[in-house]
């Protein structure tokens, strides 16, 4: 395994960095998995030193995909378009700590993402891998929800992960509500899925719910009892469904 690594740069590594774990995927050009794992980055020293010694993160590639999970975020119109705009803006909602960084990517032509990043997480990952591009999970998560949604659907989009739902709400292809909450009960997830259906005056008889399976979480059967009265069409999302990219960038093996 070592030496076809070694011999091979036409392999993408995918990484998720949440809280203090990195989650790494390893896949060749065909998309075939050759390898993945979760490791522990408490801080910017640890993380230095399984980079630099840790097979398979110590290898060249490619392409190296890192999506950050869990940080915070905060939805722009692409007008503010000076730093300090864009710091006003996030610091409406969230804290910028001295020692982070405000980050952006574009969720499309009407929507930018500004997100949080420990600055030094971040000058190790760019000094480990020269190719490396990095955004938020929103991104990974809106390109799969808009590609999964049909035209004439109203639909909610919810995927609870450690202590966070993130939420998307699209009509029509066209977003309604992007959000995170902190989540740590099915009750929580309830409250914030209702309270988002009475705000923005959702029909809850043709209204979807698209739930992205979380085992460690709550059953699918958990799901399904707890919204069945409430609302119209649930579905459950296994991750087995998902592209291995997109289920890496979801759900941090």
């Amino acid at each position: 395994m070592a030496e076809n690594y070694n011999h091979s740069i036409s392999n993408s590594l995918f990484l998720v960095q949440q809280l203090d774990e990195l989650g790494y995927m390893v896949a060749d050009k065909a998309g075939n998995v050759l390898t993945h794992g979760l490791i522990a980055a408490v801080d910017d020293e640890m993380l230095r030193a399984n980079l630099d010694s840790r097979f398979p993160l110590n290898q060249i590639y490619s392409k190296v995909n890192l999506i950050f999970s869990g940080n915070n975020f905060a939805c722009v119109p692409p007008i503010f378009s000076t730093n300090g705009q864009k710091k006003q803006i996030f610091e409406t909602s969230h804290s910028l700590k001295q020692d982070e960084s405000l980050l952006e990517s574009s969720l499309n032509a009407e929507i930018t993402i500004l997100f949080s990043v420990q600055t030094k997480l971040l000058d190790a990952f760019k000094k480990q891998y020269p190719t490396l591009e990095y955004h938020h999970e929103t991104m990974p998560f809106f390109s799969f929800t808009i590609s999964h949604s049909t035209q004439s659907e109203t639909a909610i989009y919810a995927k609870q992960d450690g202590e966070n739902l993130l939420l998307l709400v699209l009509k029509d292809k066209t977003v309604l509500l992007l959000n995170q909450y902190q989540c740590g009960t099915v009750d929580d997830a309830f409250y914030f899925i209702m309270f988002t259906v009475e705000q923005l005056d959702l029909d809850n008889e043709n209204l979807h719910l698209h739930w992205f399976e979380n085992a460690a979480f709550s059953s699918s059967d958990t799901i399904e009892s707890t919204f069945k009265n409430y609302i119209q069409y649930i579905s459950i999302i296994k991750s087995n469904d998902l592209p291995h990219n997109v289920r890496m960038a979801l759900q941090c093996v």
